[in-house]
């Protein structure tokens, strides 16, 4: 393992020298703050479902799911996006504000096609669908709801294909 540190050390023109104490807690403490803050995303998305199942805090529950979406992309979260996307969807539908769906998949679908992830062409097919389901006017939520289906399932089966339902 030191023969592979001082290759790379040697290529990247870096002197190999011990870790540092003061570089490995910066480290340390880096990496507990993304998990803090990763914790607290999804504390916060719980909430925001709570919001929605309510039935009465739709607003406040989209304002949440917009968020997280965002802390979601920097985080480089990529499957959670594609779902707080979907119950920003869902909640858009019951506020019966299903245009807005068009743009929500339209900016999920851009993320998928930047994340080069294995299943990010899966995805974006069924993001496509829920776009043009909801251009069309013919977006429910049980459609959401299959879409939300495959994207629990995707990540274990990334070469599985969207299909339409029909």
């Amino acid at each position: 393992m030191e023969e592979v540190a001082a290759i790379v050390a040697d290529e990247m023109n870096v002197p190999l020298e011990p870790p540092d104490q003061k570089h490995w807690e910066a480290a340390s403490g880096y990496t507990v703050c993304l998990l803090v803050r990763d914790r607290r995303s999804l504390a916060r998305w719980g909430l925001a479902r709570v919001l929605l199942d309510e039935g009465h805090r739709y607003e406040s529950a989209l304002a949440l799911f917009k968020e997280l979406r965002g802390e979601f992309e920097e985080l480089g979260m990529g499957h959670d996006i594609a779902l707080v996307s979907l119950d920003a969807a869902e909640t858009l539908l019951a506020l019966n504000r299903p245009s807005e769906v068009v743009e929500l998949c339209r900016g999920a679908m851009e993320y998928f096609g930047k994340a080069g992830l294995a299943y990010s062409r899966s995805a974006m097919i069924a993001l496509a669908y829920l776009r043009e389901a909801a251009e069309l006017g013919t977006l429910t939520p049980a459609a959401v709801q299959n879409v939300r289906t495959f994207f629990e399932i995707l990540p274990k089966q990334p070469h599985l294909v969207f299909a339409y339902p029909a």
